[in-house]
């Protein structure tokens, strides 16, 4: 194979990066072509219809980062992204390692096969392009769009208290003081789920980190209209905020 050839072939599948045979053909390569680099063995299988280049071992981000090149609307957020930007209270435990994508696409089915010890969690919500962060992958030029620590937040708010307790979002909370106020107003103004807006400004208030301030003070009432209207009971047996109408433990009230 000549040195172009090789050049050609790793411009269609970098090294670490997987790619699937009908994203191949999109990109105009012949059957003729694609069988040949599998029969040479310049591509190897994966899953039914799903290469890489031998030599180099997955990981999670380079399929995540090959899922974004191939147009798939997913990237990490929630508590993902905060372990991604060093502001996660503790990293998850255990052999088995839940990964946390946001987006508006379905996860392909043969991703599940790749990496065993990988649980995929797929939460349908903004849009990848909505406040993602190039992110260093690991892999030589290529980059991962993940949820800003902002987006990451208010992600997490949404599974309080089913996925993660009252008391890990609020030591959560405590390391949050350097996020961006501007990236906060926008998500207070087009996130879907009032229930994760209002906790955000539970948490917000309850530790008056100094982007607090710097917020519009339209934003921080209910009465503006974009925090809903009605009670949300959040916990059995909590306190009601009389400011958010959300019920939260009683020993984190006051």
């Amino acid at each position: 194979m000549s040195h172009a050839s090789s050049q050609e072939l790793t411009a269609y599948v970098p090294h670490g990066l997987v790619v699937t045979r009908a994203w191949l053909r999109g990109q105009g390569l012949s059957p003729h072509t694609l069988d040949n680099w599998r029969k040479s063995g310049r591509l190897e299988g994966v899953a039914h219809g799903v290469f890489k280049q031998p030599g180099m071992p997955l990981t999670w981000q380079g399929i995540v980062a090959s899922l974004q090149r191939m147009g798939v609307a997913l990237m990490p957020g929630g508590m993902t992204a905060l372990e991604l930007h060093g502001l996660a209270h503790y990293m998850s435990l255990g052999a088995e390692q839940s990964l946390h994508l946001h987006g508006s696409h379905r996860l392909p089915f043969w991703v599940h096969s790749l990496l065993p010890q990988v649980r995929w969690v797929v939460h349908k919500g903004l849009s990848s392009q909505n406040q993602g962060v190039a992110f260093p992958s690991g892999l030589i030029g290529w980059e991962l769009q993940v949820a800003t620590p902002e987006r990451a937040v208010f992600e997490v708010m949404d599974e309080v208290p089913a996925d993660v307790s009252f008391e890990h979002a609020d030591a959560l909370f405590q390391g949050l003081a350097t996020l961006l106020p501007g990236r906060i107003a926008a998500l207070l103004e087009t996130y879907p789920s009032i229930k994760a807006k209002r906790l955000f400004l539970w948490f917000a208030q309850r530790h008056q980190h100094p982007w607090l301030s710097k917020l519009d003070s339209r934003l921080l009432t209910p009465q503006t209209g974009h925090l809903g209207t009605g009670k949300r009971v959040l916990i059995k047996g909590g306190r009601l905020d009389p400011t958010y109408l959300i019920t939260v433990p009683r020993d984190l009230h006051g």
